[in-house]
């Protein structure tokens, strides 16, 4: 509020003192003033002074039935007037930012039930102040360090630091850990004032690459089949890059960097725009897994539930997938009822190695329709056709011998010296090859013939 505008806007609603011939007085209370029309107070700049008048009326609250207006006549006037009581016979006067010089401070009392107004009470005010260049570059990087200075030495540095870590030294050397704005001031006493100067400097924040671990892919005789990738994640247009290899300066500078050599690598980034360099950030590159040889294994043949376990020579780890489904972490895989053989894929987790092999499950059809609807019109275990030395015997339900097949052939069509045999359980003998041991197995079941 513009105390000064306000009063004169008072003074012309107003043109006539005393409406009804009346006269009182008001009395300036701050430094002891009494029924004195003019004083000279003279204080530092910067500060905050509290000013009362007739405060030995009404418990300190000033004469009853009247209100106060203050103001400061003078235009560079740059502070605030703040009303202490609900009269304003006391107020508060912020006197920062304006400019050193004498000013006026003037009160004007009224009577709210006369209209009538009191002779104005002044203060001569002389401000002192003091002109201090603080010096400093705008903006430093996080981490790092910069000197300020001050016109007028002798001060005190100290500075507001919001969580950014950030100090400064009795020197002015001033030290921030993280990105943000941070206010410095600067306190220093001339003729018994202390003035308060203050400058704010941007810290601005470091890159911050991220190096994942990174492998090369080597196949069995050591050649490189795939070269480790190290990628900062920042472009070449915004930013450098300085690599070091065991210890040893590189002379690449692009933030994503090829690699054939086993061994630890550090890089540090510098943005472009603004300078600032990040700490070092290291990642590990070494060889990578490899698949020299995988197999299957299979539980117990012509079982209803079968399990498929997959055994893998070589170093890493692994996943596996089985027609095509989804990769897992376990090399188990269980099959129900179906005899087939079944494709399954080996990868390593780092990507240097893939591997496909087969795993044949062993069983029976449990039924077939000799119909000739070119459907299980024939009966056979296809699964041990790749075993040229098995053969099963084939026997009605009465034991009595019928046939003899081999599973690389096509298979029983249900007759008997050229005579459909009719719908039954029959049964059968198979004699074959463990594919683990390569031993002699023999297997008993009976499967159905429906028509």
């Amino acid at each position: 509020m513009n105390f000064h505008k306000k009063y004169m806007l008072l003074q012309h609603l107003k043109p006539n003192l005393c409406l009804m011939g009346c006269v009182f007085f008001i009395f300036f209370s701050h430094l002891n003033w009494a029924q004195q029309t003019q004083s000279i107070q003279h204080i530092c700049g910067q500060a905050i002074k509290n000013y009362a008048v007739d405060t030995h009326e009404n418990n300190g609250l000033g004469s009853t039935n009247s209100y106060y207006e203050w103001s400061v006549l003078e235009p560079g006037f740059q502070g605030t007037i703040t009303e202490e009581t609900p009269s304003g016979n006391q107020v508060t006067v912020d006197w920062a930012a304006t400019p050193a010089g004498f000013y006026t401070l003037l009160v004007q009392e009224y009577d709210t039930t006369t209209s009538c107004v009191a002779a104005p009470q002044v203060l001569q005010v002389e401000l002192k102040g003091l002109q201090v260049q603080l010096e400093s570059p705008p903006e430093i990087c996080a981490g790092s360090s910069v000197a300020f200075s001050a016109s007028v030495p002798g001060g005190t540095w100290t500075v507001e630091a919001n969580g950014l870590g950030a100090t400064i030294s009795s020197q002015g050397v001033f030290t921030a850990q993280a990105q943000g704005t941070v206010a410095v001031y600067y306190q220093v006493e001339v003729e018994q004032c202390e003035y308060t100067f203050s400058r704010m400097i941007e810290v601005l924040p470091l890159p911050e690459p991220e190096l994942a671990d990174a492998f090369i892919c080597f196949d069995a005789d050591g050649a490189i089949l795939q070269p480790a990738f190290l990628d900062t994640g920042y472009s070449d247009q915004t930013h450098t890059a300085v690599w070091w290899h065991n210890g040893t300066l590189l002379g690449q500078t692009s933030n994503q960097i090829s690699l054939s050599e086993l061994g630890m690598y550090r890089v540090e980034v510098t943005e472009i725009a603004t300078g600032c360099t990040s700490l070092p950030v290291e990642a590990e590159v070494s060889q990578g897994s490899t698949i020299i040889d995988a197999y299957a294994t299979v539980s117990e043949d012509f079982h209803d539930q079968q399990t498929i376990t997959v055994h893998v020579e070589g170093n890493g780890d692994y996943q596996y997938r089985m027609q095509g489904g989804v990769f897992q972490d376990s090399p188990i895989f269980t099959v129900i009822g179906k005899s087939a053989t079944y494709m399954i894929e080996i990868r390593t987790l780092d990507g240097c190695g893939v591997k496909s092999i087969e795993a044949t499950v062993i069983n029976y059809p449990k039924f077939f329709t000799p119909n000739t609807d070119g459907t299980n019109d024939l009966w056979n275990i296809k699964s041990l056709r790749e075993d040229p030395s098995a053969t099963v015997l084939i026997f009605d339900r009465y034991g009595k011998f019928l046939v003899e097949i081999r599973p690389f052939k096509s298979g029983w069509d249900g007759t008997y010296n050229g005579k459909q045999m009719p719908s039954n359980d029959y049964w059968f003998v198979v004699k074959y090859k463990d594919r683990n041991n390569g031993r002699l197995r023999e297997f008993r079941s009976h499967f159905t013939l429906k028509r």
